[in-house]
């Protein structure tokens, strides 16, 4: 919450999207998928450390990062003007039975090490129904946009040093909310008549810095659902990741350069992301097979972000894991409330959830519908 540089400036425009053939991706609603063209432009940091030569780097910097006396370590030098031409994997997610409540629309973001399959993964063994948002969404009546972020999925890779960095995963954001909310890329729905950001963890973060950082942009959205979620990041989890060079762990990666890091294996993934006994070792195990490697430019700039959002008028809703280890160091309870309300002192409500009994990765954890529930209750309530 310390560091204005972050904040995005212009953005340029998006166009160019292509369509390819609609998929049905639940059973209670009709995706249809775009590859769109990005120009994002913004304003963030220098990286001035020098580039990991092998994972000895690797363990080298993350020491210093979680030392006592980290304070004093700055692996940055100053501002840096971000620009490129990209492309962004999305898709438009309608459902099936037609109420009035489609024109509300949800834009997903999703979190570090997983792309937008975290909202609507395939339904197929291990993965059931319980732990698809998308369709949990779509059957209470409302649309998704979906999509993944640049570096990860089917979205443009970059240099994952200085490219993937806060401000510009904040920037394509909001030009894409600024697309949905002309009716582009709406599908069957056109121009909605609500338009909610809906994040996890990152997602959260560049979600709440979409109307932190531009006063304009408090009209543009309507309501901010935030999961995974907290303002109160004091106790960096780093070492519990036992982060490596993507490159080196697999095939896949091979075109990425070692500024793209991961998490060792499932039992790293399990200390971040679940609590026992809330999980299914066998989707845990799914999860570790999907996971997606990490841009450490957007692993070390998000906790700077100023989240400061006096402007936005709108309802929000902070909802975590009670025993979130990622980001509340292993309880919830009480962490995130005596900030939320400072964060936003004109927002229509701020409601701030712990879910019961769960880690980070509330989606794949028992009774991530309870959850859902929670989530599509406030938008009832507040944006229908």
């Amino acid at each position: 919450m310390v560091n204005s540089l972050l904040a995005p400036l212009v953005v340029a425009s998006i166009s160019g999207a292509l369509a390819y053939p609609s998929v049905a991706r639940s059973r209670n609603g009709t995706c249809e998928g775009y590859t769109i063209a990005v120009s994002p432009s913004s304003t963030g940091l220098h990286y001035s450390y020098p580039p990991f030569k092998d994972n000895f780097d690797v363990v080298e910097f993350v020491t210093r990062l979680s030392s006592r006396d980290s304070a004093s370590f700055y692996p940055f030098s100053g501002p840096l003007s971000l620009s490129g031409n990209y492309t962004i994997a999305a898709e438009i997610c309608s459902p099936a039975v037609k109420t009035g409540k489609e024109k509300t629309l949800l834009l997903t973001s999703h979190g570090l090490g997983y792309h937008g399959d975290y909202w609507n993964p395939p339904v197929e063994p291990p993965i059931e129904q319980q732990y698809n948002f998308v369709g949990y969404a779509l059957g209470q009546g409302y649309s998704v946009f979906n999509y993944d972020r640049l570096g990860t999925g089917r979205s443009s890779r970059v240099d994952g040093y200085n490219e993937g960095q806060t401000s510009q995963q904040i920037a394509i954001l909001t030009e894409l909310a600024q697309l949905l909310r002309n009716g582009q890329y709406t599908g069957s729905i056109g121009a909605p008549s609500k338009l909610v950001l809906v994040g996890h963890s990152f997602g959260s973060f560049i979600s709440n810095g979409v109307v932190a950082g531009s006063t304009a942009n408090n009209s543009l959205i309507d309501g901010l659902l935030l999961t995974g979620f907290s303002y109160n990041l004091t106790s960096p989890d780093y070492e519990a990741f036992a982060l490596k060079i993507a490159s080196t762990e697999r095939r896949e990666w091979a075109d990425l350069d070692n500024g793209y890091i991961t998490w060792n294996d499932v039992y790293s993934n399990v200390a971040v992301f679940f609590r026992a006994p809330a999980y299914s070792h066998a989707v845990a195990n799914w999860t570790e097979c999907q996971k997606q490697a990490i841009a450490l430019s957007e692993f070390l700039t998000f906790p700077m972000l100023d989240l400061y959002s006096p402007g936005f008028t709108g309802p929000v809703q902070i909802l975590n894991g009670e025993l979130d280890f990622g980001i509340c160091d292993g309880n919830c309870t009480d962490w995130v409330e005596p900030y939320a309300a400072k964060m936003f002192p004109n927002a229509k409500v701020v409601e701030v959830l712990e879910h019961p009994s769960v880690g980070h990765a509330i989606n794949f954890q028992y009774n991530s519908t309870g959850a859902y529930s929670a989530m599509m209750r406030f938008v009832d309530k507040h944006l229908a």
